[in-house]
């Protein structure tokens, strides 16, 4: 009676055992099934960043009038006091119109970088295309080309108008992750726009060019370009005695389908930094 006893105590303590290693190995295997999919986090990887795309996006969807400076700060046939009025009224949009980027994009850039991509970045390239044509920017297709620990470079797919077109760009980060540089691939930019070395002009060419854009009389062209130049150089913060003046011409080829080349002459008068040598932001546009 007593060995019955014992070999049901013993079956009985197999049985718990059984049952306890059953329960371990079902929550050892749900345990592994939460652990994340090494190739699932290696295709995340491969991913352009939320960041990249949103800068992308901003910049390559247009028209849209929400994010474009104004540049022009006075107006034809205006005189001193109206032209300092509307100086006033642009700063203002264009204060505005920072806000905007800055709620759409400023938390991804240092702040430095944010303001440089503004300004000699390619953030109003593709937004001034699409105003100018008046034809609808969107992007199609956004791919990640290289990744390194401080870069991302991308590859991009958009349509302008109707016809579908390439870019380039990569992103620079600090070590915090925030971007501080944007760069367009320029081999990949020269595909769909040839643009031609500048070509140093006088400030009589560019005043002329300049008065034929505007349709005005080339004795009043001087005194709206002064106050455009002192509007530009307060928005940006340059100061004047940091810089010369130099007269720009360049000439821009674009393939715009069906055999047809569009080329554009533009007039430029360049803000150059007096100790580098290098050009600090563009100055007022004559003509294109």
């Amino acid at each position: 009676m007593r060995s019955k006893r014992k070999w049901r105590l013993i079956w009985a303590l197999m049985l718990m055992m059984a049952v306890l290693l059953a329960g371990c190995q079902s929550e050892d295997k749900t345990t592994k099934e939460k652990e994340p999919d090494p190739k699932k986090t290696e295709v995340k990887e491969e991913e352009v960043s939320a960041e990249a795309k949103a800068v992308i996006e901003a910049m390559m969807t247009g028209p849209n009038a929400d994010l474009l400076f104004t540049p022009s700060a006075v107006g034809e046939g205006v005189d001193i006091a109206q032209a300092q009025e509307n100086t006033g009224e642009t700063a203002g949009e264009n204060a505005s119109v920072m806000e905007n980027w800055e709620d759409k994009i400023g938390d991804y850039f240092t702040e430095n970088g944010m303001q440089d991509f503004l300004t000699s970045g390619p953030a109003m390239k593709f937004l001034l295309m699409a105003e100018e044509e008046g034809t609808k920017l969107q992007v199609k297709e956004i791919t990640l080309e290289d990744r390194s620990e401080y870069t991302e470079t991308v590859h991009v797919q958009y349509m302008q108008g109707g016809r579908e077109e390439e870019a380039g760009f990569t992103f620079t980060r600090d070590s915090d992750g925030k971007i501080t540089q944007v760069t367009e691939d320029e081999k990949l930019a020269a595909t769909q726009m040839r643009i031609y070395e500048p070509r140093e002009i006088s400030r009589e060419d560019f005043i002329s060019a300049y008065a034929k854009q505007e349709s005005i009389l080339v004795e009043e062209a001087p005194a709206e370009v002064e106050n455009q130049r002192k509007f530009l150089l307060a928005y940006y913060g340059i100061k004047a005695e940091d810089c010369n003046i130099v007269y720009e011409e360049r000439t821009k080829d674009k393939n715009v389908g069906d055999d047809l080349i569009l080329t554009a002459t533009i007039y430029t008068e360049m803000l150059v930094d007096k100790e580098s040598g290098e050009y600090v932001s563009y100055g007022v546009p004559a003509s294109t």
